[in-house]
């Protein structure tokens, strides 16, 4: 029953029924079905011994959902306990739910088909309204126009260079949808155990070309960079630093082409195209400057900012200081930490190593789009983490081994990444005047 209602759990947050269908908005579902999914999952918690199977990340997922709760507290309002806990907790459900109720492979291979099937039908719905939506200069619900704020004035022009593709709900963002879009292709190539799987690729060729074009036209730039970087990794998996060298050119080439392709709706790749995120970064980093231990509060960036971080690492640390954000950086650390040890066990399932290969290319892809997005929060992150996680713990059932990682050796290459993110933020702000 769990593993059911994770599904439809995750099924209804990507297609937003309160978007897709405005009249179910006052009853609630995804509540109802958190609340219902809570409550199944707790239960097998309690029987199953998954916290002391994988008590590394378990617990620090622990600390940083409390964490990120109470984030208000340090500044005195303790209404913002029940703003983050309404906000935030939706997504750390999902991480839970995957840790608890996904117990077999083929439990993934469940939430696998059912993502694909959600991705094919959103794309599918902004292909059919992509050609009306950029040719009016009117927004729909799977395309957007311009901005998007003047899509009702009929004095406005359409802008050159088309509609960008995007979803409803939380991928109402054209570059959040793009990311979402790469980080499914590692996860639509993990191949089953039967002989007859190799055949799946008939299928999965042409779906990859279609995500791919979706991601295309969502006109996404980090996207477009997650596109490349995802090739560069294929090819660093097959032939090693050897193939990664030769391959630069051809990159260069194919950066030059998407700014050509993108020329006309001025999104190509380069420094003085990213000028408005690195202004926004100077913003964060004069807030985190101000309150750098405790932040200045779950959703609160853009008190002292016009619009949000677009870098998910500087909007954690402004908005839940060093300690969340060291908590956040340590859950990700431990996270890639146990799927390296799934993949390189010499006694680990194929079929384990498929699926720890394939998230751990997802979280990376994701994870390097995430610095130009504001993506702390968001639920396909912890549904990577909670998958990473569940794989972990199949395998220390199946091996009857623990996973016991030096957490102190972990805690320093985390303060380390913690600061070099930092640093590193720093420097291109720094480098925007030269």
């Amino acid at each position: 029953m769990g593993l059911v209602l994770m599904v439809v759990y995750v099924a209804l947050s990507l297609l937003s029924p309160a978007d897709l269908f405005p009249t179910l908005a006052p009853y609630r579902i995804l509540v109802i079905v958190a609340l219902l999914l809570s409550i199944c999952s707790l239960l097998p918690l309690l029987s199953s011994a998954v916290a002391s199977k994988i008590p590394q990340q378990f617990l620090l997922m622990t600390l940083f959902t409390a964490y990120v709760i109470v984030s208000w507290i340090p500044h005195g309002w303790f209404g913002g306990t029940v703003f983050a806990l309404l906000t935030f907790t939706p997504s750390a459900i999902v991480y839970f739910a995957a840790v608890i109720n996904l117990r077999t492979p083929r439990s993934l291979e469940v939430v696998r088909v059912v993502m694909i099937a959600i991705t094919l039908y959103m794309l599918g719905m902004g292909f059919m309204q992509y050609g009306t939506a950029s040719s009016s200069g009117r927004s729909s619900a799977y395309v957007l126009v311009g901005s998007g704020l003047d899509e009702d004035d009929p004095d406005v022009a359409p802008p050159p260079g088309g509609g960008r593709l995007r979803a409803i709900g939380m991928l109402g963002d054209p570059n959040i949808y793009g990311q979402y879009l790469l980080m499914m292709l590692p996860i639509l190539f993990v191949r089953g155990e039967s002989p007859a799987a190799k055949l799946g690729y008939l299928v999965k060729i042409p779906i990859a070309a279609v995500f791919m074009t979706g991601v295309v036209l969502t006109g996404s730039r980090g996207a477009a960079l997650g596109a490349l970087f995802l090739c560069e990794l294929w090819v660093y998996g097959r032939f090693k630093w050897r193939g990664v060298i030769p391959s630069l050119v051809p990159l260069g080439l194919v950066i030059g082409g998407y700014n050509i392709y993108q020329s006309m709706s001025h999104r190509t790749i380069g420094l003085s195209a990213g000028m408005d995120r690195l202004n926004l970064w100077s913003d964060g980093l004069g807030m985190f400057k101000r309150s750098p231990l405790f932040g200045v509060g779950f959703g609160n960036f853009m008190e002292g900012s016009e619009m949000t971080a677009h870098n998910t690492y500087l909007l954690c640390a402004v908005e839940l200081g060093l300690i969340g954000f060291f908590l956040w950086m340590f859950v990700l650390v431990v996270t890639f930490w146990q799927l390296n040890r799934v993949i390189s066990a010499p006694v680990t399932s194929p079929i384990a190593v498929r699926w720890a290969t394939a998230i751990r290319a997802s979280l990376a892809v994701y994870l390097l789009t995430s610095f130009f997005l504001s993506c702390v929060y968001q639920l396909p992150l912890y549904l990577l983490i909670g998958i990473a996680g569940a794989l972990a713990h199949i395998e220390v059932e199946r091996q009857g081994k623990a996973l016991w990682p030096s957490m102190p050796r972990l805690a320093a290459w985390t303060a380390g990444l913690c600061v070099a993110c930092l640093f590193l933020i720093y420097g291109l702000v720094r480098a925007r005047a030269v």
